[in-house]
C-alpha cells in the first residue's frame, strides 16, 4: 500500500530543439500523438492511473500505480517497439540544445553560475504501449485502495485517465560551462543541475549527466480508465479521449 500521496505536476513549457534537424523534439513527439515529459521521468509506466487537474499549464496526479491498477502481470502486457525496428522511434533519436531561456532558469534556481549552455543525446529509444485487452483483462485484479482512489477522485469531478503509451529512451546531458568555471567546482556543480532536472538520482560526472529508460513523452486515454466491463465505459462514452494535448510538458514531483 502507498504511503501518503504522490503528485506529479506537469506543467507546458520550454522548447527543445534537435541539433542540426530545426524541429524541436516536442513536435516529433507530437506527431506521433505523444505529449513531452521534461524532466525525463520513471513515474508514468503504461498502465499509471492518473488524475488531469489542469490542461494549460497541465498538472496530473498519480492516482494509482500500474500494479495496484491492474496487478502485477500488467508488467509483461506492455508491448515494446525498439528503435531498430520502429521508424517513429529512429526519428526521435538525436542530439539536440535545451533552450537558451530554460537553461539560464534552471541554472538560476540551481543557484548555479556559468552554465552557458546544456547539449541532450538520446539513444536506445523504445515505444511502449499497453493494449485494450491487457487492460480488460487485468481490471479485475487491481486491489480496493486503488479502487476506492479513483472513486474519490470521480466523485470531485476529477478527469481521470490512463497512461497508455510511452516514449522511453536512455539520455545524456552534457553542460557547458565558461572559462571562468574553475574545474574542481565543475563536479558540484553539475550534481545541482542534475537535481534541477529531476535527475539526482542518475550517473553524473564532471560535466555530465546520464539516466536509462527514461521517459520522454505519454499518452493517455480516459475512457479506458473509466472501463469497468459489459460495455461501454463509466463516461457513456463510445469515443476516445485524450486529456493530454500532445505539446511538450515538464513533470515536477512532490510527495507527501
Amino acid at each position: 500500500m502507498q504511503q501518503g500521496s504522490l503528485k506529479a505536476t506537469i506543467v507546458l513549457a520550454l522548447s527543445l530543439a534537435l541539433g542540426g534537424c530545426g524541429k524541436p523534439i516536442r513536435e516529433q513527439l507530437k506527431d506521433f500523438g505523444y505529449s513531452e515529459l521534461q524532466p525525463p521521468s520513471l513515474l508514468l509506466p503504461p498502465g499509471t492511473i492518473v488524475t488531469v487537474k489542469q490542461s494549460d499549464p497541465l498538472m496530473v496526479g498519480i492516482i494509482c500505480r500500474r500494479e495496484s491498477a491492474f496487478g502485477a502481470d500488467i508488467v509483461a502486457e506492455v508491448l515494446s517497439s525498439p528503435s531498430v525496428t520502429s521508424t517513429q522511434s529512429k526519428k526521435l533519436e538525436g542530439s539536440f540544445d535545451l533552450d537558451a531561456t530554460y537553461v539560464t532558469g534552471l541554472a538560476a534556481d540551481a543557484k548555479v553560475e556559468g552554465v552557458e549552455g546544456i547539449n541532450v543525446t538520446m539513444a536506445n529509444v523504445v515505444i511502449e504501449e499497453l493494449p485494450d485487452e491487457a487492460v480488460i483483462a487485468l481490471i479485475p485484479q487491481r486491489n480496493k485502495s486503488c479502487a476506492d482512489a479513483m472513486a474519490l477522485r470521480r466523485g470531485q469531478n476529477a478527469k481521470v485517465s490512463l497512461i497508455k503509451s510511452v516514449v522511453s529512451a536512455d539520455v545524456t546531458y552534457v553542460i557547458r560551462y565558461s572559462s571562468s568555471v574553475n574545474a574542481n567546482a565543475k563536479a558540484e556543480l553539475t550534481k545541482k543541475v542534475a537535481a534541477r532536472l529531476g535527475m539526482s538520482a542518475t550517473t553524473t560526472g564532471e560535466t555530465s549527466v546520464s539516466g536509462t529508460h527514461l521517459l520522454w513523452g505519454a499518452r493517455d486515454d480516459v475512457e479506458l480508465a473509466a472501463y469497468t466491463g459489459g460495455g461501454l465505459a463509466a463516461t457513456g462514452s463510445a469515443s476516445r479521449t485524450h486529456v493530454m494535448n500532445p505539446g511538450q510538458i515538464v513533470l515536477g514531483v512532490d510527495e507527501q
